[in-house]
């Protein structure tokens, strides 16, 4: 499905309170960073995205690339790029031209966190920047919580939003954009794959776990334990990871 949805973070970061500051975006995989970007953008926009290869390589094999291709647009100008932490020594640059034309520049720029750019070294723009973080869609961005009486945000400003979603659906798939819009009978699987892809990519890669395995088993565990008052003594029992951890 193509329909793209509002989320009520768009307004806050094109909002009036960071006009004049650099946006930093940061959230999750699939949460929905990249389709508000490309929300948010229009035909005058530049959109540099780092997912694709090819564009990467370019920024990555020319490091004046940005600057030259910046510095040679008049006017003030949105630029929005996406997945900064692929090529964190752009924010370097980033920090020249804002510095350079106070006000020329409407940067918003994507990231998954700030923890890898902080474990890159980057520089995370300090008195410059807004920082913002979007999550898994939120119930006031939906049409309703069906057979469900919570109560949403309010003075939210979504106009385009997301199905309403049954409270056991919620508990089932989350609140993840795209698998929200997917067909029911491809939720489960696209979530297993999501699980997968998060244990190897963001912790196996980043080493942020000794035991993969033990871990494993507590995701397990402790999405078998939402909702319900946590015993940290017996999922560590049959987790195998030591209560101290899981207190951390």
């Amino acid at each position: 499905m193509n329909k793209i949805c509002d989320r009520w973070i768009g307004s806050k970061i094109t909002g009036k309170v960071s006009k004049r500051k650099i946006k930093l975006l940061f959230g999750a995989r699939q949460t929905g960073k990249s389709t508000l970007l490309k929300k948010i953008s229009d035909s005058s926009t530049v959109l540099i995205n780092l997912q694709d290869r090819p564009e990467r390589l370019l920024y990555e094999r020319n490091p004046d690339e940005l600057i030259k291709r910046l510095r040679a647009i008049k006017g003030r100008k949105k630029i929005l790029i996406d997945e900064i932490q692929k090529v964190p020594q752009l924010l370097g640059d980033i920090q020249l031209l804002y510095d350079e034309n106070p006000g020329k520049f409407d940067f918003i720029l994507s990231g998954s966190s700030a923890r890898k750019l902080r474990g890159a070294s980057a520089n995370l723009l300090p008195g410059r920047a807004h920082q913002y973080k979007i999550f898994p869609v939120i119930t006031s961005e939906m049409d309703s919580i069906k057979e469900s009486s919570v109560l949403c945000l309010k003075n939210v400003n979504v106009k385009q939003k997301f199905p309403g979603q049954s409270i056991e659906d919620i508990i089932l798939y989350g609140t993840l954009p795209g698998i929200m819009l997917e067909a029911r009978h491809s939720k489960g699987k696209t979530l297993e794959t999501y699980a997968e892809l998060y244990l190897e990519e963001e912790i196996r890669r980043e080493a942020l776990v000794k035991d993969i395995g033990h871990f494993s088993n507590f995701l397990e565990l402790a999405a078998i334990e939402s909702g319900n008052i946590m015993n940290l003594t017996g999922i560590s029992q049959q987790s195998g990871v030591p209560v101290s951890t899981l207190k951390t």
